[in-house]
């Protein structure tokens, strides 16, 4: 394991000039402006997926390369995401509802609508049982303890599971076509997964990452989510 992930670094140091695969502006471009953002993503990658494997979980490349831009743009704004996410913590207001927060920039409303697919699925339920709140909002201690588990790292890798869980089944996804359900899952990641699909194959071609569409300059979220997924896999070849 120690091995894949030495082997990953130091590819992904290398190959990022390899250039972009698909369309978009992709990893190679951001990695290229951003190289200690690129490469810091990379270590938490590392420690997540060690983390994930210890919990039990598969597929974690494919989780990995989903949040993969948004562990960019922590190590981008580590210390001021971190001293913004201490403030909303202590006041819980209903106003910070569409912050991000933690490793994989999760909004508390996101992750109240995860919470709400996981109590009304018996199987989610019982599989993401840590995270089984019902997505209630109506107190401040019920949103305080939902910030608390986005800033906790086992918490936070349950939120996202469960969240690609759900997409699997909204977005009817294909059990042999990886990349282009990974370009789906990252997309409504990125742009909010109650969108139906063909909504999200069409919003998921917009270079808005890391700031906003419309500003520049931008990447494509879900093109560097596929670009990271072949490169950790090109990497174990």
């Amino acid at each position: 394991m120690k091995k894949f992930f030495l082997i990953l670094y130091i590819i992904a140091g290398l190959q990022v000039h390899a250039g972009d695969a698909g369309q978009g502006r992709g990893l190679k471009s951001f990695a290229e402006k951003n190289p200690g953002a690129f490469k810091d993503a990379v270590k938490l990658c590392m420690e997540f997926k060690f983390m994930m494997i210890k919990l039990g979980y598969t597929d974690c490349d494919f989780a990995l390369a989903v949040v993969f831009p948004e562990l960019m743009r922590y190590s981008t704004y580590r210390d001021e995401i971190e001293a913004f996410a201490t403030e909303i913590a202590y006041s819980a207001s209903l106003d910070f509802e569409g912050f991000s927060i933690g490793h994989f920039q999760i909004k508390p409303v996101f992750a109240e609508t995860v919470e709400d697919f996981v109590a009304n699925n018996p199987r989610l339920k019982k599989k993401y049982a840590v995270i089984d709140y019902g997505g209630n909002t109506s107190t401040i201690t019920q949103r305080r303890n939902r910030i608390r588990r986005l800033q906790n790292p086992e918490t936070e890798i349950a939120y996202l599971f469960a969240f690609i869980d759900i997409c699997k089944t909204r977005l009817s996804l294909e059990d042999d076509d990886t990349q282009n359900n990974l370009w789906l899952v990252a997309s409504a990641y990125n742009a909010g997964f109650c969108y139906k699909r063909e909504i999200l194959e069409k919003t998921g071609k917009t270079d808005s990452f890391p700031n906003g569409s419309g500003k520049t300059p931008a990447w494509n979220y879900a093109q560097i989510a596929v670009d990271f997924y072949r490169l950790s896999n090109a990497s174990k070849k």
